[in-house]
């Protein structure tokens, strides 16, 4: 099968899903349809960020890129949708874990500055799931094949562990991370144009509107 999606596209299938899924949360939270097809976005957007980091020329300028725009969403997360941390602090702290084990030989140093940072990464927005899924694709970067199998896995652990610490629908709904599964498939390796800025400006952007439109509504 030809690969037909370059990284813009996956880009705006998984900015479409996740509007999707905070229209549902603010809106129509009792709706299971929004949050199944927001399931999408984090695997593509922990795809692409894997992705990214593996080929920007400058890895301490991209890690630092994400932190300040996870700074900016802040406000309009907290408004919208959880006084938890958004999800860019999340990938913030993964890939400052990341780039310390690149940069460090210490590994005693590294273990201990991991121990430091993992607590930050429980209380974002999405949790343990996106760690294990950005190693997974950073490891098994050469293999679409493996890629897959390892989010096949890492979603059946998620299951396992809503059902167990939350809800069995809920856990239902988390399998459906699945579907992002043919867009992953059909990617092809190339950029696509060349919107760098896009989701960090629409990621506070939506935000804030959802809020408003909320706000105006009561």
């Amino acid at each position: 099968m030809k690969k037909i999606l370059s990284s813009f596209d996956l880009k705006i299938i998984a900015i479409i899903a996740m509007t999707i899924d905070h229209i549902g949360f603010v809106f129509f939270p009792e709706m299971a349809f929004f949050r199944i097809i927001g399931r999408i976005t984090i695997p593509l957007l922990t795809f692409l960020i894997a992705v990214s980091y593996f080929h920007t020329s400058n890895k301490n300028k991209y890690i630092t890129r994400i932190f300040i725009f996870a700074l900016i969403s802040q406000v309009p997360y907290t408004l919208a949708i959880s006084n938890n941390l958004n999800i860019l602090f999340n990938y913030f702290f993964v890939l400052l874990i990341i780039r310390l084990w690149e940069l460090n030989k210490d590994k005693v140093l590294n273990l201990g500055l991991t121990a430091i940072l993992i607590p930050f990464i429980l209380i974002s927005d999405g949790s343990w799931l996106i760690l294990a899924l950005i190693l997974a694709f950073m490891l098994f970067k050469d293999s679409k094949l493996d890629t897959i199998i390892a989010l096949i896995v890492i979603t059946i652990l998620g299951f396992i562990e809503k059902s167990l610490l939350i809800n069995l629908e809920w856990a239902i709904i988390s399998l459906f991370m699945m579907l992002s599964i043919p867009f992953i498939w059909l990617y092809n390796g190339l950029k696509g144009h060349s919107l760098k800025w896009l989701f960090y400006v629409y990621y506070p952007g939506h935000l804030l509107i959802l809020y408003l439109i909320k706000l105006f509504l009561s």
